[in-house]
């Protein structure tokens, strides 16, 4: 790989190349041909790509950053050949063969592995050798449900600056498309082509990538005109036409050839064919009168003609087949009928059923009709071709029905309390029916009355209650030792209503009786245990301050019997149980502090003093003593010996001076030993 790099060295300087190795032992680093311009370097162009993958993976490297590699394969990839194995076509993704050799040839091509260990999101660069041309031309493969995207970067010889040159995303199908990158790079630079995982089903594939030192067409070329097809007609012109593809070359992914609209990657054309006339032959025309019908009116016949015009034959068309004279009917109109009448028609029904009514009877001039001109029906005046006759009948008196009276008052109730009734009648009066008329409506006997009733009286009568059956016992009380069981019974048999009196002996007026007997179930009740007070089993273990003291109580208040249970807590069933309860919790007294010495007992010479100290036991606990007052005086004393030195005329004994006195410690003065002995608050005596 060429590196060119500007120096901005002003004086003289040296160069300094400078590598190291990682953990692993193959690193080899080489230089070599290093030369010096002075100016511009100018750099030969690299070689440009012509890369099939037939042979190897042509210097292409993998990313050094790469979650996953791309692979050389030929055939279907793996994700493909499992779901055709198992016949899902929903689960296919990757090409079934390369491009450059085509689907029954076994050519190579590169691709991303989307299945595990590979997962959504992983990114696969593959970097190719140094290149150069100012167009870039690949052909890519992206089908699955799941397809990622693939991006085209390039990067100039001695950067690492990548630049997006293409990306594409998603499924575009089962087929391999052409990209051209026209992105007019004039130095050397690589080209890197990055994958990115859609998803388990994401496998993409590149083939035939190729570097050229022109620009390249972005649309596709057209290739040759297929043959004409057959002509629509065999004569009197007709339509073929001819066909051709845009696929010399195909057009980049997303374009189409020039003059494509419609985007199907075809172009048709049509030409006119086989123009000369077609035979006509001869066809008849219509036929026309050629002279008079032979009757004036009815049905009769006439001449007819006709000519071979409908077409004329032409061009070696055949002449007519068949007459050119004929007859056919005709009809002058149908001639005149005069009209006659037909029978009468029976009579009609009479009008009223008494009293005296009409009847009708008609006849119709239709036998036959007038018609074409013919004559009406004599008598018809009106012309309207119907006639009537009529007659009186049901002359007899006509029946009258019967109608009701008003209703009488009603009458007195039959009852004084409960549900009785009262009636009242009417009579069929209002008319009375005559001359075989109908009785009045609702008169079923025909005695010319109707009779009604209504309930009266309605305040119910007294009832008097009565006691209904006694139910049986329920059950005991108890069930154990002796209880009690009772049943009852209600004043419902029939119960008192509308003032009518209690059930004899309910004096409370409830409606209810209930009685009681007692009852054993030969069983002692069980008795569960209780516990006695608590007893004290020793004494407080301190005086003051808070101690603790052993109580104790026994399960004897109740002693489980007949099956009770055992005192509440006594797991271990000794009916007995030990507690402990905190005493003496008032404060401890503690001593005052020490009075003065009292005077030395004698004024010169060794002698003795003494000092007092009293026991506090204000709010402290009762009876408790100060510590060492073992027999509760509450006051402690303290002596000490004293020397106010030699007496008069006394020898001294001593044979060095500088001796303290008794009491006094060495370099101490009389007072200074007094100060100490005050200060002190236990009963120890100072060692002279």
């Amino acid at each position: 790989k060429q590196v060119v790099l500007p120096l901005t060295a002003s004086g003289p300087y040296k160069m300094v190349f400078e590598t190291g190795r990682d953990d692993s032992f193959r690193c080899l680093a080489a230089i070599d041909d290093i030369m010096i311009c002075d100016g511009v370097c100018e750099i030969p162009a690299a070689s440009p790509l012509h890369c099939n993958f037939e042979r190897d993976a042509c210097d292409f490297q993998q990313g050094s950053t790469n979650n996953i590699d791309w692979t050389r394969r030929n055939r279907a990839t793996p994700n493909r050949v499992d779901a055709i194995q198992n016949n899902i076509d929903a689960l296919k993704t990757g090409p079934f063969h390369d491009h450059t050799q085509g689907r029954f040839h076994h050519g190579y091509y590169m691709y991303v592995e989307s299945s595990t260990p590979a997962q959504a999101g992983d990114v696969a660069r593959l970097i190719s050798p140094e290149t150069s041309g100012p167009c870039l031309e690949f052909y890519f493969h992206m089908y699955g449900r799941q397809m990622g995207t693939i991006h085209v970067y390039t990067r100039l010889s001695g950067s690492a600056d990548l630049q997006l040159q293409w990306e594409l995303v998603g499924d575009k199908g089962d087929t391999w498309h052409r990209a051209v990158i026209n992105h007019n790079i004039t130095d050397n630079y690589q080209v890197i082509f990055q994958g990115d995982i859609g998803g388990f089903l994401s496998d993409m594939a590149i083939d035939d990538i190729t570097t050229w030192n022109e620009t390249c067409k972005v649309f596709g070329g057209w290739g040759d005109w297929g043959n004409w097809t057959d002509c629509t007609a065999s004569c009197g012109g007709g339509i073929q036409n001819r066909t051709r593809y845009c696929d010399n070359p195909p057009p980049p992914y997303g374009i189409t050839c020039v003059g494509d609209d419609d985007g199907d990657m075809a172009d048709t054309e049509q030409q006119n064919c086989n123009t000369q006339s077609c035979p006509v032959d001869g066809g008849w025309g219509s036929w026309q009168p050629a002279g008079a019908c032979s009757v004036t009116c009815g049905p009769g016949t006439e001449p007819i003609e006709r000519e071979c015009d409908s077409p004329a034959p032409q061009h070696g068309g055949k002449q007519c087949v068949g007459p050119s004279m004929d007859t056919q009917s005709c009809d002058k109109g149908l001639c005149p009928i005069n009209g006659d009448w037909s029978p009468w028609s029976g009579w009609s029904a009479c009008n009223v059923t008494c009293g005296g009514g009409i009847q009708l009877r008609t006849r119709l001039c239709d036998n036959p009709p007038p018609q074409h001109g013919g004559n009406n029906c004599v008598g018809d005046d009106d012309g309207d071709g119907a006639d009537t006759d009529y007659q009186e009948c049901n002359t007899n008196l006509c029946p009258v029905d019967g109608g009701w009276s008003q209703w009488l008052p009603w009458e007195t109730c039959n009852l004084s309390c409960g549900r009785g009734t009262q009636r009242r009648i009417r009579t069929c009066t209002e008319p009375a029916p005559q001359y075989n008329g109908n009785g009045c409506l609702g008169d079923p006997n025909g005695d010319g009355t109707d009779e009604d009733s209504r309930p009266c009286q309605i305040q119910p009568c007294p009832v008097d209650g009565s006691w209904g059956v006694w139910t049986t016992y329920g059950p005991c009380s108890a069930t154990c030792g002796p209880g009690t069981q009772s049943r009852s019974r209600l004043c419902d048999n029939p119960a008192p209503s509308n003032r009518g009196k209690d059930c004899p002996g309910d004096v409370d007026g409830d409606g209810r009786e209930e009685e009681t007997r007692s009852c054993n179930s030969g069983a002692p009740c069980p008795v569960d245990g209780m516990w006695g007070p608590w007893f004290d089993v020793s004494p407080c273990n301190v005086t003051c301050g808070g101690g603790i003291v052993v109580k104790e109580r026994l399960c004897n208040a109740a002693s489980p019997q007949h099956g009770g249970n055992p005192c509440a807590g006594d797991i271990d069933g000794d009916g007995r149980e030990v507690g402990f309860d905190v005493c003496k919790t008032g404060r401890c007294p503690v001593w005052d502090a020490w009075g003065s010495w009292s005077p030395c007992t004698v004024t010169c010479g060794p002698g003795d003093r003494e000092r007092a100290r009293v026991c506090d036991t204000a709010g402290a606990e009762p009876g408790a003593a100060c510590p060492g007052d073992a027999i509760g005086v509450g006051v402690d004393t303290e002596e000490e010996t004293c020397n106010n030195g030699p007496c008069p005329n006394e020898e001294e004994d001593c044979s060095t001076q500088g001796c303290p006195d008794p009491g006094i410690l060495a370099g101490q003065t009389q007072e200074q030993a007094e100060e100490d002995g005050e200060e002190k608050s236990d009963n120890t005596a100072l060692l002279a």
